[in-house]
Parts: structure tokens; C-alpha cells; sequence
């Protein structure tokens, strides 16, 4: 993703929790409309089933909102990455400047092609055979990767972002290893 929806993640797990909470309340729901129907108050324990069906309905209707909330971030991430992928001019020396979102998507594509695992190494040549054919004016597409130290402060922002957002695994040893959610995003 070359562009993320800010606090869309916050969102994300609040709905999270939703789910959770109401599915406790279901259960205890369901719960009370058993111990009606253990003790012989049917007319208690069908009303507390009607209940549970109505709660049952919200639920189905929190799920299709949330539903329609990833498909929107999807969408609007896909339109703003169009947008912001664009190479960006310097006002200095009219340079094209290279910024780490621009590297979000074609690290993931990369890592995707891949198997989902590859080592910095990799990666780092990856990166750079996308920035020689996309920004050849720019410095990064001149110099090595491996020396260069511009290179290495974008491609830690890149990898620091990809962790950040779920989509490669937070490790130690600096592979790059694709989550399912890193996988779903790079076929989406």
C-alpha cells in the first residue's frame, strides 16, 4: 500500500471489539433463554430467544458495516496510491525525489513474488531495480544500494512501515517475511 487511511487501524480493532462484546452478550443471552427452559418458564425463555434472534440480526448488520468499512479503506487506498505514487519534484534542483510510500507497494509486490520471504539483500536489489526503472534521474538509481546511505535510512522507513501496518512480521534479523495480511494486500 503506497498510502494508508490514518487511524483506519484504530477503527478497525474498535469493530474488533464490537464483535467480541456482543458476542459475550449473545452468549449470555442464550444462556439466560437455556436456564428459563430448564426450569419450566417457557414463556420467559421465548421471549429471551426472541432476543437472542434480534440480536443475532444486529450482529449480521455490524458485520456487513464492517465489511463495507474494509472495502472502502481498500478503495480509497487503491485511488490515493494512482495519486501519490507520482514522482515528486524537488523545489532545488528539480531531482525527482523518491519517498519511502513510494516503495510500499512495489516491496510488497517484490516480496510476494518471492514465496512472501526474502532477506534485505534481496530485497534491497529488488527495491533498486524498481527505482532504476521507475526514477532513473533520481540519486538512488545511480548508486548501489548497499553503500549508499540514503538508501539504507528508505529502505529501514519502508520496512519499519510494512511491520507497522501487519503486512511483513516483526523479526529481529531484518527478513522480510509477508503476514496474511501482507499477502490479501498485495492481491488486492
Amino acid at each position: 500500500m503506497a498510502t494508508s487511511i490514518r487511524y483506519s487501524h484504530q477503527v478497525d480493532s474498535a469493530f474488533k471489539q464490537l464483535m467480541k462484546r456482543f458476542e459475550t452478550t449473545k452468549k449470555k443471552i442464550n444462556s439466560s433463554a437455556a436456564k428459563r427452559m430448564k426450569s419450566g418458564q417457557y414463556e420467559a425463555a421465548t421471549q429471551w430467544m426472541q432476543i437472542g434472534r434480534a440480536f443475532d440480526a444486529f450482529s449480521s448488520k455490524i458485520e456487513g458495516v464492517r465489511q463495507e468499512w474494509h472495502e472502502l479503506v481498500a478503495s480509497s487506498q487503491k485511488s490515493l496510491e494512482e495519486v501519490e505514487a507520482k514522482p515528486i519534484r524537488t523545489r532545488r534542483s528539480g531531482e525527482i525525489r523518491v519517498l519511502p510510500k513510494q516503495l510500499y507497494t512495489p516491496a510488497l509486490k517484490a516480496l510476494s513474488k518471492r514465496n512472501g520471504t526474502a532477506s534485505p539483500e534481496e530485497m534491497l536489489a529488488d527495491l533498486h531495480n524498481h527505482i532504476v526503472s521507475a526514477f532513473p534521474q533520481n540519486d538512488l538509481a545511480t548508486n548501489s544500494p548497499f553503500k549508499f546511505p540514503a538508501w539504507q535510512k528508505l529502505f529501514r522507513k519502508v520496512y519499519k512501515y510494512c511491520q507497522g501496518q501487519g503486512l511483513i512480521e516483526r523479526r529481529k534479523d531484518g527478513q522480510w517475511v509477508l503476514t496474511e495480511k501482507g499477502r490479501s494486500s498485495t492481491i488486492a
